[in-house]
Formats: structure tokens, C-alpha cells, sequence
């Protein structure tokens, strides 16, 4: 159940992210775009630059949340991984093209 909370909360954040991607994209080519002889006329007097920077800072703090929510998923992944050869049964982890058995039902 913890597990897709988390994946909830993180395809969450990725579409946050992917939303304020597009929103900088945008923000990008009405600069590129926009004439250099009034430059806060399209932004309401804020510099674009901060706006970028704002952003940027962002995505930053949401990747760090992404990269701290793997490395949790990975470590409840090896617990469980550790539990399941603990309990005799890692013979179907990894064992170098063998016929896999699943979770003690014969096939």
C-alpha cells in the first residue's frame, strides 16, 4: 500500500514537473520572441531571469524529491528481496537463466 502512495505521489510531481516544463518552454519563446525594446513589458515588470530561476529552483527541489522517494522504494525493495531469500525462497532472484518457480506454487 506504501509503494503506490508513492507512485501516486510521484507520477504526482511528475506531471507537476512536466507542467512547469512546458510554462518555462513558453516563457522561453515569448522571450526569444518578444521585441528587446521593452524588457518587462510581457511579464508584468518581473525579470524573466528570476522567473527562469524560480523555476529551475523548482524542478531542482522536485527531482530531489523524486531521487530521495527511489532510493526509499529501492531500500523497501531490498528488505523485501532480503526476506524472501531469507525465507528459502531467492532461488527466483536472479539465478542466471534458470526455470524460475513461483512464490512456492509448482508450475
Amino acid at each position: 500500500m506504501r509503494s503506490y502512495v508513492l507512485a501516486t505521489d510521484l507520477h504526482s510531481h511528475l506531471e507537476d514537473l512536466s507542467t512547469s516544463l512546458v510554462q518555462m518552454i513558453d516563457s522561453v519563446n515569448a522571450l526569444s520572441l518578444a521585441p528587446a525594446t521593452n524588457g518587462s513589458a510581457s511579464f508584468g515588470g518581473d525579470d524573466p531571469m528570476v522567473q527562469i530561476s524560480q523555476i529551475l529552483n523548482s524542478h531542482l527541489e522536485s527531482l530531489q524529491w523524486i531521487d530521495g522517494a527511489v532510493r526509499e522504494i529501492e531500500g523497501k525493495v531490498g528488505e523485501v528481496e532480503r526476506r524472501v531469500r531469507d525465507a528459502g525462497l531467492g532461488n527466483s532472484f536472479g539465478n542466471g537463466g534458470t526455470k524460475q518457480r513461483g512464490f512456492g506454487l509448482p508450475r
